[in-house]
Parts: C-alpha cells; sequence; structure tokens
C-alpha cells in the first residue's frame, strides 16, 4: 500500500516496518510447515506485534494529535514552501485552536505510564504554538515565520515520538 502525501514523512519507517512484516509472516510459515507449535506461536506474537507499530504509525493514538497533525502538514508542506503568507496566517490560527484541543486530551488508560513525557511535550508545542501565532500577528516577516514553523514541527515530532 502507498502511503498518502501527509504521511510521507513517515514513509522509511513504514517501508522498514513493511519488511520486518514479510519477514516475519515466513518465519511463521515455515513454522507451520514444520508444526512447531513453539515457533508458530512466536510469530504469531511478533506478526501481531509489528501489526500494531505499523497502525501506530499511520493512525496516532489520539485523535487530537492526528487533527493537528493534519494542519500542521498543510502549513509545512504546502504554504511555507510556496509562501502563502495569507495561507500560514489562517494555518495559524486553526492550529492554535487544534493545540487548545489537544490540551484537553487525555492519554488513553494503556499508556499512563508516558503521562508525564507526553504532558512535558506537549507543553512545549503549545508553547511553540503560542509563539508562531505572535510571529504572525506581528507581521509578514518571511524569516521569523519560517523558524518559528521549524520549531514547532520539531515540537510535534517530539511528542508524537513517545508514542512509537
Amino acid at each position: 500500500a502507498e502511503l498518502p502525501g501527509i504521511l510521507r514523512d513517515k514513509k522509511e519507517k513504514w517501508d522498514e516496518g513493511v519488511r520486518k512484516l514479510d519477514a516475519i509472516i515466513e518465519r511463521y510459515r515455515a513454522a507451520l510447515v514444520k508444526n512447531d507449535t513453539a515457533a508458530v506461536l512466536k510469530a504469531a506474537e511478533q506478526l501481531h506485534s509489528q501489526y500494531e507499530y505499523l497502525v501506530r504509525l499511520i493512525k496516532p493514538v489520539i485523535k487530537e494529535l492526528d487533527s493537528f497533525h493534519q494542519e500542521l502538514y498543510m502549513l509545512y508542506h504546502h504554504y511555507i514552501p510556496n509562501y502563502d503568507y495569507d495561507k500560514i496566517k489562517k494555518s495559524v490560527e486553526i492550529l492554535k485552536t487544534k493545540m487548545k484541543d489537544l490540551m484537553k486530551a487525555k492519554l488513553p488508560a494503556r499508556l499512563e505510564n508516558k503521562k508525564e513525557e507526553f504532558n512535558k511535550y506537549r507543553d512545549e508545542l503549545n508553547n511553540s504554538i503560542k509563539k508562531l501565532y505572535t510571529v504572525v500577528t506581528k507581521g509578514n516577516v518571511k524569516k521569523n515565520i519560517i523558524d518559528a514553523v521549524e520549531e514547532v514541527h520539531i515540537k510535534y515530532q517530539n511528542l508524537e515520538k513517545i508514542f512509537n
């Protein structure tokens, strides 16, 4: 399956994950042919784990984070490269709203052990959004806006990494 454009930054990890999945499937088949119950069970567990990794890679754990990313993707990969100031301003407004939703988001109970790290990186992302908003509302200063968007993107990646 080809990843859609919004997921292109995950292509390398996706491709690597699919290769690992293929290797696990081969081990699973070999274990079935040998009628090796222990190897079948081990491969089945690995298969399940690898499948869940791929799902998490393309479907974030928190819907608010996914919603935020969809807008950030447009800003980072379309509006900034073409430097469309009007679209940038509008996108930053949307990101500010989405950030408010993300600040209210709760981690699923199964990820409670990541709560402290999640809160730390979410706060850093929130601060970078506030900074970006200030920079954009001060006026059309291309370098400052591009730098602030880059910081938001880095902070988003830091937050997202805790789920990998």
